[in-house]
């Protein structure tokens, strides 16, 4: 990652509660127009990692730079960057009003939020409901507003846990345009967190995985398809096998009897040659999902 590109980045990031270590040693940095999947069981730090970010929790130890600045001594930068952690809003007030007030404490004129409220109201489909009081919205209503507010005003950085949670299906289509026009097209880095990996699939350009306040993995990740083949050789026989196998180098053993070949394109001449010994009995095709990485990975002990 080039210098220029580094928007946010995150240095021996440690927070406790007591004895109780939440976040251990998070390093973490994200480019401009990037999206970045935080994944995680609960109770993995995923949440604890955002609020520290929006400044909401105190870290114990470690640094958060945006725009080259210490976030804690520049807090004037957290405008900049657009929060959907926890949906709250004032019961009392109607959507546009909530909106107004947050936008107003953000230190936005009347002239700017004249022009952005209904935007944002108009992007996440709530703009009929302007004038209605939050305390009749059902959650997915909250969360199309706490995705207005978070989008309010020229924001670098959105960050946003579990936010496809409580969409129908036309709210998480809208989600996903949204994130892809502000990374895309505005060039506004997202961190997501998600349980669902489908849409972490379809918006994100890198993984990141925590376990037990620790990031396990952190790369690009495309979903793959490979040839799973089962063959008629088990145990022994099947290592004595592999040894005189010419592609071996090639191919990766999943278990007794069964290789996987994620070249697609060397795909016949595997298959010719364990067609030549005669040792085939089933072959099939297999995505390789996130859902898939996250399983693998979170189930490994540290």
């Amino acid at each position: 990652m080039k210098e220029s590109e580094l928007l946010v980045n995150i240095s021996h990031l440690r927070k406790s509660y007591g004895e109780k270590k939440v976040l251990r040693d998070i390093n973490l940095s994200i480019a401009k127009g990037e999206v970045v999947g935080l994944l995680g069981v609960n109770g993995a730090g995923k949440t604890t990692l955002m609020s520290c970010i929006a400044g909401t929790v105190p870290f114990s130890e470690g640094d958060i730079q945006f725009h080259g600045k210490d976030l804690t001594k520049n807090c004037h930068e957290l405008n900049k960057i657009g929060f959907l952690i926890k949906v709250s809003f004032l019961e009392y007030l109607t959507a546009e009003e909530n909106l107004r007030v947050l936008g107003t404490y953000a230190g936005m004129s009347k002239r700017e939020l004249d022009r952005l409220v209904p935007k944002v109201l108009k992007i996440v489909q709530l703009y009929e409901k302007k004038d209605e009081y939050t305390t009749g919205f059902s959650f997915g209503q909250q969360q199309r507003l706490g995705v207005a507010q978070a989008i309010l005003g020229n924001k670098d950085f959105l960050v946003f846990d579990e936010p496809f949670v409580g969409l129908d299906s036309d709210g998480k289509e809208m989600l996903e345009k949204l994130i892809l026009e502000k990374s895309q097209k505005d060039g506004a880095a997202v961190l997501l967190s998600s349980h669902d990996m489908e849409e972490i699939e379809k918006v994100c350009d890198r993984v990141v995985i925590m376990k037990d306040g620790n990031v396990v993995f952190d790369d690009t990740f495309k979903v793959s398809t490979a040839a799973h083949i089962q063959i008629n050789v088990t145990g022994e026989e099947f290592k004595k096998y592999l040894n005189t196998f010419p592609m071996k180098e090639k191919v990766a053993v999943l278990k007794d009897g069964v290789i996987e070949v994620k070249d697609i394109e060397i795909l016949g001449a595997v298959l010719n040659q364990l067609g030549k010994d005669e040792v085939i009995s089933r072959l099939y095709m297999k995505d390789t999902s996130i859902q898939e990485l996250f399983d693998r990975i979170t189930r490994k002990v540290l």
